[in-house]
């Protein structure tokens, strides 16, 4: 949650509402260091590099937040998101989440694979990164609170980073649509691996990092790509 609090930081500073990205910023700061405090008050096992980095990330939260604060504002024009992509996200977020709870496959690790992320890909590439990264994170933590995935919330970056970054290439060429779809796959699958591996081992991880990344993103992404480039050949009013 903090590193995708992170992310729209940077994005907000990119877009000139410094206010906005400071907030961001401060808010991100703040859960990392309860992050940090909360295992030590309570006992629980902790990692030396973990909280390393979590200072380190605090910090650099800290700078930009400063850096921000000097640059100059512009107001906001109009809202983050419009009408219709308030309604797509919507649609499709339900569209996704009933897809990963009837169409799943239990894990080793104790959560699922599915083929459900056909959706978060078509989204993205049909109508763009803020689309593509709100789906991925809503539907996919709203299936897990129906099935019960006790970590829920390793599914607002994983999957929204996978929504996010393949809509940045929205109207771009097939080849830059696949790289980009890949790129969000691999971050998918590789989050949920880091995860596993803390609580089951190396060996487990493994077996399901090769089927969250091979079949879960691999099949998705094929999918995603022949459905989106058809949506966009037949109706190109729904971009």
């Amino acid at each position: 949650t903090c590193m995708a609090l992170a992310f729209a930081s940077v994005y907000f500073q990119r877009k000139g509402f410094t206010r906005a990205s400071s907030a961001l910023g401060v808010f991100a700061s703040i859960l990392a260091l309860i992050n940090a405090v909360v295992p030590l008050t309570y006992g629980y096992e902790t990692y030396p590099i973990s909280a390393v980095w979590t200072i380190l990330g605090v910090c650099l939260m800290a700078v930009g937040v400063e850096l921000a604060s000097y640059s100059p504002s512009i107001e906001w024009r109009g809202p983050l998101l419009t009408s219709k992509e308030v309604a797509v996200t919507t649609v499709l977020s339900a569209v996704y989440a009933t897809l990963i709870i009837v169409v799943r496959v239990p894990s080793p690790t104790g959560g699922y694979t599915h083929v459900g992320d056909v959706i978060v890909f078509v989204a993205a590439l049909l109508f763009g990164c803020k689309v593509g990264g709100l789906v991925g994170a809503i539907g996919a933590v709203a299936a897990d609170f129906y099935v019960g995935y006790e970590r829920w919330f390793v599914s607002i970056l994983a999957h929204g980073l996978e929504g996010l970054i393949p809509g940045f290439s929205k109207g771009k060429s097939l080849t830059i649509q696949a790289l980009t779809c890949i790129i969000g796959g691999f971050i998918m699958a590789t989050t949920y691996f880091i995860i596993n591996v803390f609580i089951k081992g190396y060996p487990v991880a493994i077996i399901s990092y090769m089927r969250d990344l091979f079949i879960q993103a691999g099949l998705s992404i094929v999918i995603g790509l022949a459905i989106a480039n058809t949506v966009r050949r037949s109706l190109p009013q729904l971009q």
